[in-house]
């Protein structure tokens, strides 16, 4: 597994942060998500080399046991053979100067023949299985050292990479504050530039009408001069067209709109009327759009209309009385 080769270190700090420009904190930024990236790579392939370690002790482990079931079974084929021909010989003895003599002497010489067979496989098996379990012990004895290492290089993998984590967010933190006081400065600057443009222009404005009010006097005895220089100047005096009369109901209805959600539940209710009435003063009517077009219609809105003046004066007459009210009340105190 190939060192680390990019250590917290190499990244940038908060406190380094605080003097950089944006473009260098977001250089620093992507450098040290890169080295995220890396690590993350880096922990990635050591978990998955820590998993091969994992699988050949396995197999190690496996092949050891099955060595060793196979020379306990050689053992155990050993023990019969040598059972049998103890039983052979014993038999071989007992028909000896008999018809089976010779029968039984053939017997005992090919138990014999396969119980020196398995003696070989055996020592063959026993030397075997010691020689790969020898084997084993040190290729396990190897890993294991290797996976203390893996470990140990894994955990740092995982503070290296926790480190970055918060370095980055650190960054990003300070990325954003440099992005917010670059662009303040900057803001507060054009600002500054615009408010002097518009006091120069107010200066420009003020000197160009006082000298506009002016031209009567100066020219008050060639009154066609003061017409043809005031026809001149007229169209610097024209503003922007107006509204459409669509576009200022939309306005003016938005804002009425906008008021009524507003101040609507801060109406004053006089002592003759009551909530419910006064809340109808500020509605719509139903069918608006036919009570303007018909006379009788228009009569309907004025009536409302009027209502209204005689609900403001009502409420103007509060207000007055309330007035004389606290001021009385702090001369008598």
């Amino acid at each position: 597994m190939p060192k680390i080769t990019t250590p917290v270190e190499q990244t940038e700090t908060h406190t380094e942060t605080e003097t950089q420009s944006p473009d260098e904190l977001s250089a620093a930024l992507n450098k040290t998500s890169d080295a995220l990236a890396a690590i993350v790579t880096q922990i990635a392939d050591l978990q998955a080399q820590i998993r091969r370690r994992h699988e050949r002790l396995d197999e190690l482990e496996m092949l050891t046991l099955e060595h060793s079931r196979l020379v306990a079974h050689l053992r155990e084929q050993v023990q019969e053979a040598e059972t049998k021909l103890g039983y052979a010989r014993t038999a071989a003895g007992v028909a000896k100067g008999t018809a089976a003599e010779k029968s039984t002497a053939s017997n005992v010489k090919t138990l014999q023949a396969n119980l020196a067979a398995l003696h070989q496989q055996l020592q063959e098996a026993q030397l075997q299985y010691s020689t790969q379990d020898t084997q084993a012990r040190v290729e396990t004895s190897t890993i294991n050292k290797e996976l203390e290492q893996d470990q140990a290089e894994l955990e740092t993998l995982e503070r290296t990479r926790a480190e970055l984590k918060q370095v980055r967010a650190e960054t990003k933190e300070a990325l954003g504050q440099a992005t917010y006081a670059a662009l303040a400065y900057e803001m507060r600057g054009l600002l500054e530039a615009e408010r002097k443009l518009e006091e120069a222009l107010a200066e420009h404005r003020a000197e160009r009408l006082a000298q506009q009010e002016s031209i009567s006097e100066r020219l008050a005895d060639w009154p066609e001069l003061v017409r043809q220089l005031e026809q001149e100047l007229a169209p610097e005096e024209k503003q922007e067209p107006e509204d459409s009369p669509s576009i200022r109901l939309t306005k003016l209805l938005m804002k009425y709109l906008k008021l009524y959600v507003e101040c609507g539940p801060q109406l004053e209710i006089p002592q003759q009327s009551t909530p419910i009435q006064v809340f109808q003063l500020f509605l719509f009517p139903d069918q608006l759009a036919k009570l303007l077009a018909s006379p009788q219609g228009r009569v309907h809105l004025e009536q409302r209309l009027e209502a209204l003046r005689t609900y403001l004066w009502q409420v103007e007459t509060m207000e007055r009385e309330r007035a004389m009210y606290r001021e009385l009340k702090m001369l008598k105190y």
